[in-house]
């Protein structure tokens, strides 16, 4: 991993980990993914969107906790019987 988090840790807020033009927290503890969404935009955030490699690479190596969620959901569209 390159120096990009350490570099350019004064663009984003204490605690928060700057890669590829965003700012990254991890929350500790669970809870559901519809109040992850709440609570990241409590904070004027959103859930981590993955667009490419090395950002992928970026959060894994710094937010190593297992497991964790991402600004993706699933909606189905089949009606359940």
């Amino acid at each position: 991993m390159t120096d990009s988090w350490e570099t350019t840790l004064q663009a984003c807020n204490e605690g928060w980990y700057f890669a590829d033009g965003m700012c990254y927290v991890m929350i500790a503890g669970y809870i559901d993914w519809n109040n992850s969404r709440d609570h990241c935009t409590s904070l004027g955030a959103q859930l981590a969107s993955i667009h490419n490699e090395r950002v992928n690479g970026a959060i894994v190596d710094r937010f190593d906790f297992g497991w964790i969620w991402l600004g993706l959901s699933f909606v189905s569209s089949v009606k359940l019987q």
